[in-house]
């Protein structure tokens, strides 16, 4: 008697068939992807960019803060905005934002939007390693802005003889920089002005076609991020 039962390969074409039919069904009759690209992407912008992307920091047995690390999903981010809540769970910088999940399409369209047109904040050298090591190229060219304070300035500088790959240095889509002033930089006898030699010098490292804006954060307030 013959089966009538799907085998695994079969099924997994079926499967990928039935994906492929729904996106374009989506494409066609969605109101909202049928729109012009260029007011999708207006859109897509207003929903994931202008956002401070920071390390998720969490509490040990002991009450001690550490920075969020999973084996399988590497480090951790959430969101530092006033509209959501501090005890936002910790997730990859790739699903922090719904919409890329909703469809394939939106996923395509939104992937890179994510790194672009948001500020990503940093206090620790190898958890900025970890996502720049993770990420590929494409994502990690499309980093336009970062945030740091002035001793991650320091540590950068001296990466090399860290034994500490950042990889910062190539960021081709860098436009910004936000370096956080710190009391305890005060206190080591570092001048206000010597910031702007780091960022100069920072500068110059960077592989970029173009000029990158420096802004020195003297209140611990990071700017809007204008990615329009």
């Amino acid at each position: 008697m013959a089966s009538h039962e799907q085998q695994p390969a079969e099924a997994a074409i079926s499967g990928t068939d039935a994906n492929s039919a729904i996106t374009v069904r989506n494409s066609l009759e969605s109101p909202l992807l049928r729109l012009p690209a260029e007011l999708r992407n207006r859109i897509w912008g207003f929903a994931t960019g202008g956002y401070v992307i920071g390390e998720y920091l969490k509490r040990d047995a002991k009450g001690r803060y550490k920075y969020w690390e999973s084996r399988d999903e590497g480090i951790s981010f959430c969101l530092r905005t006033p509209q959501v809540s501090p005890e936002m769970a910790p997730i990859p910088v790739s699903t922090i934002f719904d919409l890329c999940k909703a469809c394939r399409q939106m996923y395509r369209e939104t992937t890179l939007m994510q790194y672009a047109n948001n500020t990503f904040d940093f206090d620790e050298l190898r958890t900025m390693a970890s996502l720049f090591a993770r990420l590929t190229t494409p994502h990690r060219n499309s980093i336009g802005s970062l945030a740091m304070g002035e001793y991650l300035i320091f540590q950068i500088l001296q990466s090399t003889t860290l034994g500490v790959r950042t990889d910062i240095w190539t960021l081709l889509n860098l436009k910004r920089l936000i370096v956080r002033k710190e009391v305890c930089m005060e206190l080591d006898g570092v001048q206000g002005d010597q910031i702007s030699v780091l960022g100069s010098k920072f500068r110059s490292l960077i592989t970029v076609p173009h000029d990158i804006e420096i802004i020195v954060d003297h209140k611990g307030e990071l700017p809007a991020n204008q990615w329009i």
